[in-house]
């Protein structure tokens, strides 16, 4: 059995070829099929697959085409042009959400960067001493860096009282060496106890000299020698420098 669209079809062609029987049978029967495919349910779907195509076989057939079906192929042609438009947009949007993801990388890894050369630079401006170990530590300042150790640590009222030696590895001699000390205790696995941890800037009237070691002494209140964990020295700054004339 044929489908009854598709006798719908058959008895349209026949009434338009007998009707206008000037045109040729090859066109009133396009015509015939381009009404069969808008009547049909899927028609706007497969239309839409090629509608400039369709458009360009309606305008250049000669043929005498229904107003309605002009329409329907001038606003496929429409439709067509706004999707192609609608598809260049998204791709360019998402260029430059690429684009945009690729800077937050970089500058992602940029600041990893940076806070890890922050970090660095915090450490080497900084002066971890420990009782009884050996050597000296380096602390970095404006001018360069000087070496310091815990040579001795004292019971001194309430606290200690830490004996540092500074070396000064430059060329001038420092005056008006001023610093922060901060100290406490550790527990058992070498970590700091956070709740004892104290410090205060203190000043110092000796000159640092050049190439030499000076002995500096500082009160460490509230923590005895016992309990004393580690002493760190950081922001070194001076009032001037002295050179040999």
């Amino acid at each position: 059995m044929s489908h009854p669209e598709e006798r719908s079809s058959d008895v349209l062609c026949g009434t338009i070829s007998r009707s206008s029987r000037r045109r040729t049978h090859r066109c009133t029967c396009a015509m015939a099929e381009l009404h069969r495919w808008v009547s049909l349910g899927g028609a706007m779907q497969r239309l839409l697959v090629k509608p400039a195509v369709m458009l360009a076989a309606i305008l250049t057939s000669g043929c005498d085409w229904p107003p309605e079906l002009l329409r329907v192929g001038e606003k496929l042609s429409a439709q067509e042009k706004r999707i192609t438009e609608q598809g260049e947009q998204i791709n360019s949007v998402q260029s430059e959400i690429e684009a945009l993801r690729a800077e937050i990388q970089s500058l992602k890894q940029s600041q990893s960067q940076l806070e890890l050369k922050n970090i660095f630079r915090e450490i080497e401006n900084i002066a971890y001493l420990r009782p009884g170990d050996d050597g000296y530590s380096t602390v970095r300042f404006d001018l360069g860096a000087l070496t310091v150790q815990l040579s001795d640590v004292k019971p001194y009222a309430n606290g200690s009282k830490a004996h540092l030696r500074f070396g000064n590895p430059l060329a001038s001699s420092i005056n008006g060496v001023k610093l922060k000390i901060e100290w406490g205790q550790m527990d058992d696995n070498g970590a700091v106890k956070s709740d004892t941890e104290r410090g205060k800037e203190v000043s110092f009237a000796e000159t640092f000299r050049s190439g030499a070691w000076t002995n500096v002494s500082v009160v460490l209140d509230g923590t005895p020698p016992s309990e004393l964990g580690f002493v760190r020295v950081r922001n070194v700054s001076h009032s001037g420098i002295s050179l040999i004339k």
